[in-house]
């Protein structure tokens, strides 16, 4: 009986400092998966949250969103200017659709204007828009 007892003692043991190794590990993962999902840097945690290549989650839609002023267009592409001074291509379809109170067409895009367009990043690094629209001047 008494060698019973040691048996299952010692085996609960193990399992469960195998448990808190386990959980560790988890936790470890888990950790990291929140660091890159939320864009932070492990040398300065503190930092603001900057989004990467000046395209950020809308608040609205949660949909990644480039805004700044049109620097030049033509018939399939959009290079605007972003607050930081760099460009963006903003690549624009037949089913995107542009806004300006009333959906407007493509064409009546100008340079100079400042525009949003709401969309995704495009594996190359430009945007693919599914919808822009006109700012005001601000």
């Amino acid at each position: 009986m008494k060698k019973q007892i040691l048996i299952t003692t010692v085996i609960v043991i193990i399992v469960g400092v195998g448990m808190f190794f386990v959980g560790r590990k988890f936790e470890v993962q888990r950790s990291a998966q929140f660091v890159q999902k939320e864009n932070i840097s492990l040398d300065n945690p503190v930092q603001s949250q900057q989004p990467q290549d000046n395209v950020v989650q809308s608040q609205q839609s949660g949909r990644p969103n480039a805004t700044g002023e049109i620097v030049t267009k033509d018939d399939g592409n959009i290079i605007i200017k972003l607050r930081d001074g760099s460009t963006k291509k903003i690549i624009v379809t037949e089913v995107t659709t542009a806004k300006k109170i009333d959906t407007i067409n493509i064409t009546e895009l100008n340079v100079g204007q400042q525009i949003s367009a709401t969309g995704k990043n495009s594996e190359d690094g430009d945007f693919q828009a599914q919808n822009v629209t006109i700012r005001s001047a601000q």
